[in-house]
């Protein structure tokens, strides 16, 4: 009786040891990721998820850290695109494609301290600089006679789009302080808004706009308005075009 309820004890011990090897294999990532896929693989994985366009070249593969990268690509068809890898799960997995370069802001494992605007221009749309701007308007509220002024921002980065047209550049620091900041004051205003009513943040927003190359502005016609495909875990966000005379201030490209 003994021997056998020993014999029991092992066995489970045995089991439970492989039930936790298993969600330790499964949902705990490695802290050292194999080499990025080969340029044929990723190829092949994004012929997988394309809406009839066929990849036919990697241009490049921008590591962002040690469990991101970015791979701009070029299909059979002339549409420049781009690609977006990550680390997950003990294993390199392609979390999203846009079959065209538009710009978007890629957060990655959801951080807002680390977020980049990536971008692949078509060359028949002969741009020669991207201008990307960090935009807040002005806000202004008296709620139970406390008030509260936000004045705008406007921040603004230069791209230039030569022979390299792609990339994937970080969102400035201070930006990101802006952007942090606002939602910190948003969650306070709504936690202490019992009925929802006043809570109300300036908005924060990155846009872009494109210059040929005369510096004159112009739209990436060719760039924009792709078919896309993304997984869960991947945090890309949309960014909208402006025209230069929305801006509070006209810079000069």
């Amino acid at each position: 009786m003994y021997r056998r309820k020993k014999q029991w004890t092992i066995a489970g011990g045995v089991l439970l040891a492989v039930i936790f090897s298993c969600i330790w294999f499964i949902w705990l990532p490695s802290s050292h990721p194999s080499p990025i896929p080969s340029r044929q693989a990723m190829l092949a994985e994004i012929r997988k998820h394309s809406f009839g366009v066929e990849a036919q070249e990697i241009v490049d593969v921008i590591s962002l850290d040690d469990r991101h990268v970015y791979a701009p690509y070029i299909s059979k068809e002339g549409s420049y695109g781009q690609s977006f890898w990550r680390w997950d799960r003990n294993q390199w997995v392609m979390g999203g494609i846009l079959d065209k370069g538009e710009p978007y802001v890629w957060e990655l494992d959801g951080k807002p301290s680390k977020q980049y605007i990536v971008y692949h221009v078509d060359p028949q749309d002969e741009v020669g600089m991207l201008k990307y701007h960090l935009l807040r308007g002005v806000h202004y509220q008296i709620t139970d006679g406390w008030q509260r002024y936000t004045p705008s921002v406007q921040m603004s980065i230069s791209v230039p789009v030569q022979e390299r047209r792609y990339g994937a550049i970080p969102v400035p620091n201070d930006w990101i302080r802006v952007m942090e900041e606002e939602a910190r004051i948003n969650r306070s205003e709504r936690s202490s808004d019992i009925f929802g009513w006043m809570a109300s943040s300036a908005q924060v927003r990155i846009v872009w706009h494109a210059y040929d190359r005369k510096g004159k502005e112009t739209f990436a016609e060719h760039s924009v308005n792709g078919s896309s495909y993304w997984d869960g875990g991947l945090a890309l966000r949309f960014i909208s075009s402006i025209n230069e005379s929305e801006l509070e201030v006209s810079p000069s490209p």
